[in-house]
């Protein structure tokens, strides 16, 4: 039987913005959008841990090695340890609350 441990943790990006060069840290999240789908993005905090940014692209697993395709895989499946989020009217990403987790589930 297989078993595995799940850390959850964020990692530290290069981000490029019109103000210049800025370090970020990232980890991946399940996001439940209009159309009723899950998702994982990358998102993105600032230095108190307050989302900033996502990418808006849905990630694969890829990696240069069957190592690095591994640790991909396990950062993506921490995200299914975290609150869902969604977009809010004003285009912010916030959790996903309990009302509306339950009537998916209906």
């Amino acid at each position: 039987m297989l078993s595995a441990v799940l850390k959850i943790e964020t990692s530290t990006v290069t981000v490029l913005s019109d103000a210049g060069v800025e370090k970020m840290n990232s980890n991946y999240r399940v996001i439940w959008n209009e159309d009723e789908l899950f998702t994982i993005f990358e998102v993105y905090y600032d230095d108190e841990g307050n989302i900033e940014d996502w990418d808006d692209t849905v990630v694969s697993a890829v990696g240069s090695d069957f190592e690095d395709l591994c640790s991909e895989i396990e950062k993506m499946a921490a995200a299914l340890e975290l609150p869902i989020l969604y977009i809010n009217e004003e285009g912010d990403l916030v959790e996903l609350e309990d009302d509306e987790d339950e009537s998916e589930e209906a």
